[in-house]
């Protein structure tokens, strides 16, 4: 679209007369022919829960830090976190139960009044529970050392 009106742009520059394109109409025109030929924003599917399955099952069989990704994917899938919430967080910040992990998230991005939230993700039978996969992170050394692989990485791509 932009190529044509260019060109006649051009032609009339050329031979002396007021380029259309500087009309109101010819520009409200050239504007609607944008839109009508534009393409639909194309959305991004959402992940299924099969998918999450299939993936978290892989990674839990695998070494150390497929493990440590399949927890933190695992949590954040069933607690619907962002990655910030995930990346802000700390040992201190997450409580373990027996029916649910409790995590209170200091800074979240609708978190309306700056109070910090909770979020509790609960336990369930059929796997993969994030509750579970949690539970094979203890001790707590270990679950910190995955909070330490997310704030280490989070440094070395920022820099």
């Amino acid at each position: 679209m932009n190529s044509a009106v260019y060109c006649v742009s051009w032609v009339h520059k050329k031979s002396g007369y007021q380029e259309p394109s500087e009309y109101l109409a010819v520009k409200q025109v050239v504007d609607a022919a944008r839109q009508i030929l534009a393409r639909p924003a194309e959305c991004k599917e959402p992940l299924s829960s099969v998918l999450v399955q299939k993936v978290i099952s892989h990674l839990e069989n695998g070494n150390l830090g497929d493990f440590q990704l399949a927890a933190l994917f695992s949590l954040g899938f069933f607690g619907f976190l962002r990655w910030d919430d995930l990346r802000h967080s700390s040992v201190d910040s997450f409580y373990f139960a027996d029916s649910h992990v409790a995590i209170f998230l200091e800074k979240r991005k609708n978190d309306q009044f700056r109070k910090g939230s909770g979020v509790f993700t609960a336990c369930c039978s059929t796997p993969p529970c994030p509750v579970k996969i949690f539970e094979n992170c203890k001790p707590l050394q270990r679950f910190s050392v995955i909070l330490m692989r997310v704030a280490y990485q989070e440094r070395s791509s920022s820099a």
